[in-house]
């Protein structure tokens, strides 16, 4: 179970934060997402992601949501199922170029995923698309969050993230944080996965 608070920072907020993060751990990310023609993983809740870090590691990730995420998500707060898996670099490429591909890999994603989807629906993955995204680690008294510079469809968004298994406790934590350095808090409501979409509702809205 994945328990993460997600806040929406302004470019200002984020400079100031990124001046005080671990910049030699910072890790560069491509995260490719797939879903089926008429999105049956995101109706069900569920993203399909393969990422790439620093050239050097892949991994195969599902998440889905929880009964209660929407409600919470309204504060920042995210809760889902996740199963991840390391796989090799061919593997990620292969599964970007031949989606349905995953559906037959023995990676502990895929083989969950088979359990909420029908085989003739995995059949039909394809490539939504991708979210470049720069991560670096950034300590906030005992905690430790990931800042994030992110662009979808042309557009960059910058965000802290700190998963924690007592969200009150690690929000208390953050918000002081904000204080001491003037930023206001902004619980993100929205993850990466539904920028990507929303943008390309927008894109097949936009006349040729």
């Amino acid at each position: 179970m994945e328990k993460e608070l997600k806040f929406g920072l302004t470019k200002k907020a984020y400079d100031i934060l990124f001046n005080l993060s671990d910049t030699s751990r910072a890790k560069v990310q491509e995260n490719t997402y797939f879903d089926t023609a008429d999105h049956a993983l995101r109706r069900e809740g569920s993203g399909l992601r393969v990422r790439v870090e620093n050239s050097k590691k892949a991994f195969l990730t599902l998440k889905k949501n929880v009964a209660s995420t929407e409600q919470k998500a309204r504060a920042g707060r995210h809760e889902r199922q996740e199963w991840e898996t390391q796989i090799s670099l061919k593997q990620a490429l292969g599964f970007c170029q031949t989606p349905n591909r995953i559906a037959q890999s023995k990676a502990a994603p895929a083989r969950k995923l088979r359990t909420f989807f029908e085989s003739a629906e995995l059949t039909h993955l394809r490539r939504v698309g991708t979210v470049h995204t720069l991560r670096v680690p950034l300590k906030m008294g005992r905690f430790e969050a990931e800042l994030d510079l992110w662009t979808v469809h042309g557009k960059i968004f910058y965000e802290l993230e700190l998963e924690s298994r007592n969200p009150d406790t690690a929000e208390k934590g953050v918000l002081a944080f904000f204080k001491k350095w003037g930023i206001a808090a902004r619980p993100r409501r929205s993850t990466k996965l539904a920028a990507l979409f929303h943008g390309e509702k927008k894109k097949r809205r936009t006349p040729q």
